[in-house]
């Protein structure tokens, strides 16, 4: 059977490392569980396929093929040896962590792993189950040291940009936001919490330099953006569309907005209820607002990486917290 590193825990770790020629599962502990290796490269056939899914196919054939192209027939089996061992332990979780190696295709950044299918009776997407949590892990250089909150009470800084000339000229596209509503669905989600939280709300104006001076100054755990969000394919760059100090929008480009999140130790999560958020390049894994900031040291970060309805940001908000 499956030995569990905690006591009592409620997951069963499983470690997916994707490499250049080498994909390696791993049930347990790091350094000390089960490995699943195989030698596999991600061919162009493979991301062709991908590709034609996205626009014209369903999730659950996207969820297969990505399967079938990522996971080979050894590593395949190390995840139906977790699951089963899963279920005996008590139904326990598997919670997935995927590590996409530096020496990778970088491509395999902007595939939806979310969407990935265990092949399993019930047809399970991996990443949308509360059975199998899946979270993407960069390996950073320089990653910094995390440790508990220590204090009594999570302090949440919520943004909420939603300039006055949304909808109009150069923004027509992007609409204005039922500000009030926004913000009574984040004080709702947050609720159920009690007094284990503290809330504070930037909106008027939602504006960078303040966002910088609160979480400078008031020390803040987590930071939840409510925004519009744009990629530009020539430039290859995002951002947010905040306002300046007359409540007018402007563009702020990742290159700036990394930079909120630097040496702000308290800083734990970062929210971007913003769609495209975290869009990448190609190129390279760390362009796009939501790899940044990993890069710039924060520990976790929840971003949408297409199209985001405002409806099904509210959903996601609600039942995140």
């Amino acid at each position: 059977m499956l030995e569990i590193s905690q006591p009592g825990t409620r997951y069963i770790n499983l470690d997916v490392e994707i490499g250049d020629s080498q994909t390696a599962l791993r049930i347990g502990p790091l350094g000390a569980g089960r490995v699943f290796r195989a030698d596999h490269r991600f061919d162009e056939q493979a991301f062709g396929d991908l590709r034609d899914l996205r626009s014209a196919g369903t999730p659950l054939q996207y969820g297969k093929r990505l399967m079938e192209a990522a996971f080979p027939d050894r590593v395949r089996y190390g995840y139906w040896v977790a699951d089963t061992e899963r279920q005996a332990n008590g139904g326990k979780r598997l919670r997935l962590r995927l590590n996409i190696r530096p020496e990778a295709k970088s491509e395999l950044h902007s595939l939806w792993w979310e969407c990935l299918n265990a092949e399993s009776p019930t047809q399970r997407r991996l990443g949308c189950s509360n059975v199998t949590p899946l979270s993407r892990y960069a390996e950073l250089p320089a990653s910094r040291h995390v440790g508990p909150v220590t204090e009594r009470k999570l302090k949440v800084l919520v943004v909420v940009s939603n300039p006055k000339d949304l909808g109009q000229g150069r923004w027509k596209k992007y609409p204005r936001l039922d500000e009030e509503r926004e913000c009574e669905a984040i004080r709702q989600a947050l609720n159920h919490l009690g007094d284990r939280v503290e809330c504070h709300f930037q909106t008027e104006p939602a504006n960078l330099y303040i966002i910088e001076q609160r979480l400078l100054r008031e020390r803040f755990h987590i930071l939840h953006i409510l925004a519009h969000g744009a990629f530009s394919e020539r430039a290859q760059k995002g951002g947010l569309i905040l306002e300046d100090d007359d409540e007018m929008a402007v563009l702020i480009t990742e290159d700036r907005l990394r930079w909120i999140a630097e040496d702000l130790e308290e800083l734990r999560l970062v929210v971007l209820a913003v769609c495209q958020s975290a869009e990448r390049s190609p190129a390279d894994p760390f362009i796009g607002l939501a790899p940044r900031m990993v890069e710039m040291g924060v520990p976790a970060v929840v971003a949408m990486q297409d199209i985001l309805e405002v409806d099904t940001a509210r959903l996601f908000t609600e039942r995140f917290y």
